[in-house]
């Protein structure tokens, strides 16, 4: 079975957590929880709020130079489409100089954090 977009997010936060006795500055990857179903009126609010439909869904703002930091379009192992409000987001960011990478699955964002980090991230 292959596991769920969730799973796969939650395994490389957890990661991070470990990993931060090592380096610390993966302590400070963050989700941004823009996805979900939610109702109308909650939607409309975070919207207002803010919230933007294809914004990537990890952020580690950590500037490693030439970069920014480093925003992570999380999706399964297989499967998952990245949406076109999702590539716009990634044009832009990376325009903006953000290193922007999609991880299909938690092995992929891992080995993408300690080469952005260890500043070999291409």
């Amino acid at each position: 079975m292959i596991p769920t977009e969730d799973a796969e997010q939650l395994a490389v936060v957890a990661w991070c957590e470990g990993y931060a006795v090592a380096d610390a500055r993966a302590r400070l990857l963050l989700h941004i929880p823009n996805g979900g179903s939610r109702h109308i009126a909650e939607a409309m609010k975070l919207h207002r709020l803010g919230v933007r439909a294809g914004v990537p869904d990890l952020l580690l703002p950590v500037a490693v130079a030439p970069y920014h930091g480093l925003w992570i379009e999380m999706k399964r192992r297989k499967g998952g489409q990245v949406s076109a409000a999702q590539h716009g987001w990634i044009d832009a960011l990376r325009a903006e100089g953000y290193a922007v990478a999609v991880a299909r699955g938690a092995d992929e964002a891992i080995d993408t954090i300690i080469a952005y980090l260890g500043g070999t991230y291409a």
